[in-house]
């Protein structure tokens, strides 16, 4: 979420859809078929239909601690109540249940349906994630963590923490994890790996992985999480310093608009498109030094014996 006033950024014409403005957002949570904006500072979240449209608004009466939300599949909302309690909210806005929990929370998440659907909270200081049902049941721990979450084709997950991106599967084993420790004020130059402001990631339906990472763009990778390229910060209308991605479907929705403004977007692009305008590493181009290609009368030489 930005801390400054001002106009966000909108994408040169092309493939980037804008399809809501002046807004400020703390999360980006994808639905079945709406996205969802969490506004921390104002205890609102909204919900958008895939054009844009706000189908809902649902105000909370507490502060609301830091920028975490999660959504399940039928649309049940999950927020933290300041300091540290866990609370779930129906569509509309209703408590359904709360849970007290013993740390700040740094990440959210929800897996499975049903009797199998599973709560995840990250605890500062805690490895891994407490786990509830869908009653605000204790269900045990997992070793997933992370504080944006995003679903993946596969059933599973796709979690950044600032620094590092973890792939998980249906069953929370971990299948991928690439980045180090270095983000933007202790960033050294070189590797791609080294994100300037990460944000969220997302999976495409062929697998490739795609992490935000504030003026720079959107990175992707294979599925192991082998650097594939970038698309470039500018072609997206500017990404918000800790732009989640929230994949519905054959879209990848990210907030966008520009570092550190109240009045960001929501914008999306096909992952067809996402895909075709990834700007691939190059090899270094083979060049001879100075004084290469002076020919003298020896046959073989550059140079005269």
């Amino acid at each position: 979420m930005g801390s400054m006033t001002g106009p966000a950024e909108a994408p040169p014409p092309g493939v980037v859809q804008v399809v809501a403005t002046d807004l400020s957002v703390s999360a980006l949570v994808a639905g079945a078929s709406a996205v969802h904006v969490l506004d921390a500072n104002a205890r609102t979240v909204r919900t958008l239909g895939l054009d844009g449209a706000e189908l809902r608004s649902v105000s909370v009466p507490w502060e609301v601690a830091g920028s975490v939300l999660a959504v399940d599949a039928d649309d049940n909302l999950y927020l933290v109540r300041a300091p540290a309690t866990l609370v779930k909210l129906s569509p509309e806005g209703t408590e359904v249940w709360s849970r007290d929990l013993t740390a700040p929370v740094e990440g959210l998440f929800v897996t499975g349906t049903g009797a199998g659907l599973r709560v995840g909270v990250v605890q500062r200081g805690t490895a891994g994630s407490t786990l509830f049902d869908a009653a605000g049941a204790p269900a045990g721990t997992s070793a997933m963590t992370g504080t944006a979450f995003a679903p993946s084709p596969d059933g599973g997950l796709v979690a950044t923490d600032g620094t590092f991106v973890r792939r998980y599967g249906p069953q929370g084993d971990e299948l991928a994890v690439f980045g180090d420790p270095h983000n933007a004020t202790n960033r050294p130059s070189g590797a791609p790996y080294h994100f300037y402001l990460q944000g969220g990631a997302a999976v495409g339906p062929d697998g490739t992985i795609y992490v935000a990472d504030a003026s720079r763009g959107i990175h992707a990778t294979s599925p192991e999480g082998f650097y594939q390229g970038v698309v470039l910060d500018e072609t997206l209308g500017h990404l918000t310093e800790r732009s989640w991605l929230a994949p519905v479907g054959d879209r990848l929705y990210f907030a966008a608009g520009g570092l550190f403004t109240n009045t960001q977007n929501v914008s999306w692009i096909s992952f067809a498109d996402l895909a075709a305008l990834v700007d691939a590493p190059s090899p270094p181009t083979l060049v001879l030094g100075f004084g290469a290609g002076l020919l003298s009368g020896a046959e073989g030489q550059y140079f005269g014996p």
